[in-house]
Order: structure tokens, then sequence, then C-alpha cells
């Protein structure tokens, strides 16, 4: 059975999610319709817009993307290389395992490095490989994601260095992992993050909350009281990082947290060509509020806000991961 997000054709006839990516192979999850709105073959729209026949509107056209990744309904990413940039530097990978665990990670590859697109990719598929085929049922949720990063860390530092004028190539990463919680109907989720990707609890009409702490010049500025959030990121060196994957291991600092995600809320992860432009309280709240009232398929808001990106300038790569209660 070939698997529609990733080409393996080795799993064997009835499995329910791919052996390699984790992605769900049941053909009523991958053929469904794309998004809210008319299907009809043969449409009969009043004069406000409503279909005669299915009673729905019109569907909306969904922004395209480079990549995306398409688990089920609920767990999805798509990455674009955005308006300015000639090449995508971000990666990133979306999966679920036969225990029921979802996994999300960004990586962002940084630009001044040497290979930054090889970089972010080896990240993401190493921190992506871990988690399908590892048991890691004994530890906790932040353990299994910190030792995800360092699977990826290592991965990264293997890649051969192309131009010695610089040290190697270098990528930021977040990254979770997702526990189903039937007492709650939500989700225990485990975060690890180097860098300035980020995570967010996101629900329609509510502020969002971060849940990372950038490892950047400006958060360090903004944290001392040197800058107001607004001087510090407005400075050429507002996103110069001081952490990143490609650094010594034992120089990296690798932050982790546990999180609960309640029915309602969803868990979003980004590079930072997304929250550039959504980083005003509420800023990003609005964005996906709006993405959300057109669609509650995780690809589709997915897409919207790399769309919202773009249309906002897409100055840099864009990557959006999103898990939906």
């Amino acid at each position: 059975m070939i698997c529609p997000s990733c080409g393996d054709d080795a799993n064997p006839p009835g499995a329910r999610y791919c052996e390699s990516c984790g992605a769900s192979l049941d053909p009523a999850v991958v053929a469904r319709p794309k998004g809210r709105g008319c299907r009809c073959v043969e449409p009969d729209f009043d004069p406000e817009g409503f279909c005669r026949i299915c009673g729905m509107r019109a569907a909306k056209p969904t922004p395209a993307v480079e990549f995306e990744q398409i688990v089920d309904t609920r767990l999805a990413l798509a990455s674009d290389t955005g308006r300015r940039h000639p090449t995508n530097q971000d990666f990133g990978a979306v999966a679920r395992r036969g225990d029921g665990a979802a996994l999300i990670v960004v990586a962002d590859g940084v630009s001044a490095s040497d290979n930054p697109e090889a970089a972010s990719r080896a990240a993401a598929k190493a921190a992506e490989r871990a988690f399908v085929k590892a048991d890691f049922a004994s530890r906790s949720l932040s353990a299994e994601a910190r030792a995800l990063v360092g699977e990826a860390a290592e991965a990264l530092l293997a890649i051969p260095i192309a131009e010695r004028r610089h040290d190697g190539p270098a990528s930021t990463m977040v990254l979770a992992i997702a526990r189903e919680n039937a007492a709650s109907g939500g989700f225990d989720i485990g975060l690890a993050w180097v860098g300035d990707s980020r995570a967010y609890l996101v629900a329609a009409n509510v502020p969002e909350t971060l849940l990372t702490r950038d490892d950047s010049w400006a958060a360090d500025q903004i944290e001392t009281g040197r800058l107001t959030r607004q001087e510090a990121m407005r400075s050429p060196n507002a996103h110069a990082i001081s952490q990143w994957l490609g650094m010594p291991i034992g120089d990296m600092i690798v932050h982790s947290q546990e999180v609960v995600l309640t029915p309602g809320v969803s868990l979003l992860l980004c590079s930072d060509g997304l929250w550039n432009y959504a980083d005003e309280p509420s800023a990003l709240a609005r964005a996906f509020t709006e993405a959300a009232r057109e669609a509650a398929d995780a690809a589709l808001i997915c897409r919207a806000l790399v769309g919202f990106a773009n249309a906002a300038g897409g100055a840099d790569n864009i990557t959006v991961g999103l898990l939906r209660t």
C-alpha cells in the first residue's frame, strides 16, 4: 500500500498508518473533501451565494504551498518559500505512531550557515524517524522531546561542511509530542526547542499563548529591560540567535516543558516567517480565527496561515504545523 504522504510502498495491505512516516492510510481520510463549502458537481447558487442543493456557499480556493504533510484532519504541516527568498531553508514534519502519539517538528535553517536547506531537512527527518521507530513510553513527554532534538542535532553535525568559511550547517528547531488524554478529552504535550522557532496555544477568538522563549538577541534585550519589544524587533540584530542545532552538543541548551492541550484549543508550531507578521499581542489569534472560520481541517488552516504571511510580505520562508483538538 502506497502512502500518500511520503510515498513508501512497503506498507502491508489493510495497514491503518504508514510504517515510515505515521500518516493515515484510511481511504476515507486520504480522499476527504478539502475544507468547507459546496462540492456539488452541478451547483445551483442563489443570489446570496448559497447552493440550493447542499445549502453551502461556494468553496473558497486555498493558498498554494510548496510543501505540505497531512496525517489526518487534525494534524498537518505546510511550508512555503515565501515571496522574497529564492529557496526554502525551512523544513518540518508531522507524524502519528502506533501508540497514538503525534509529532510536530519545525526546523529553520540558518541562512548564514553552510547548506541551511540540508540542515533543516536533516534535523526534521532525523527527529521524525526517531519518533516513529523508537519506544519512549517509559519517558516523560518532555524527556522524549528532548531526546528527539538530540537525535536531530547529531544528524545535523554529520552533514559534511561544504564551505570552510563557516562553522557548518545550522538550524533552529521546535518540536512537540502529543498523547491523547482520555480523561480530559485533550492532549498532554511535551515541547523541546533550540533557537527562535515557536510554539503557541491558539483558539478561535481567544488571545494566543506563546509557549516558547526565543534564543535570540531581541529576547535577551527585552527580558533584561534594555529595550522595549518594539525597539528590539526593529533592530537589525533582532533575529540573531544565541543557540542552534549545529553548535557543539556540549554547548547547546535544549529547552523543554510540558503543557496540557484542552478541548477547543490547538497547538501551533511555526518558523519566524509566520510569527514575524503576528508578533503583536493577539495578532496570531486573529489570523488563526479567520483561518478556522473558513475551514476546520488542520491542513487548510496551515495553508491559510502561510497565505496570511505571504500576503503580509512573505519576507522569509514560512512553515506552520498544527494539531487540533
